[in-house]
């Protein structure tokens, strides 16, 4: 299934990381320069995936960001460092012991995700403020 979504850019520095109101005549800001409008001044610009909806996008971004972070080295050096740590104690019980680690991943892998997310927001800030 191909979806299409509506990517919305400040009309003054190109960012997409610009808040709007979905009501016609609504109010727009960009959080990269600061400027300020109506949503009807922001760039539009259709784009389409093959992730059905909005949400589908976010799991499937999501999901690769899992299983960067899922190889058998990766695991095993995040449990070592874990326990060494005093963040995970090994039961020797292989499925729970699993069970917990993967818990872990799984967190470090959204927090990565919202990291990258919030950065790629800050250089877009960087380039329209020359940094």
């Amino acid at each position: 299934m191909i979806g299409q979504e509506k990517v919305r850019q400040c009309p003054m520095c190109g960012a997409t990381s610009v808040d709007y109101s979905v009501l016609a005549g609504g109010g727009a800001t960009c959080r990269a320069c600061k400027w300020k409008g109506t949503t009807e001044q922001l760039i539009i610009a259709d784009i389409e995936h093959i992730y059905g909806t909005r949400d589908g996008i976010g799991m499937a971004l999501s999901n690769d960001m899992r299983r960067l972070f899922s190889n058998a080295a990766f695991g095993q050096d995040l449990v070592r460092f874990l326990v060494k740590w005093g963040f995970m104690q090994l039961t020797g019980d292989n499925k729970k012991d699993t069970q917990v680690a993967a818990r872990y991943i799984s967190s470090i892998a959204r927090s990565c995700l919202t990291s990258v997310i919030e950065e790629r927001e800050n250089i877009e800030k960087g380039v329209v403020n020359g940094a």
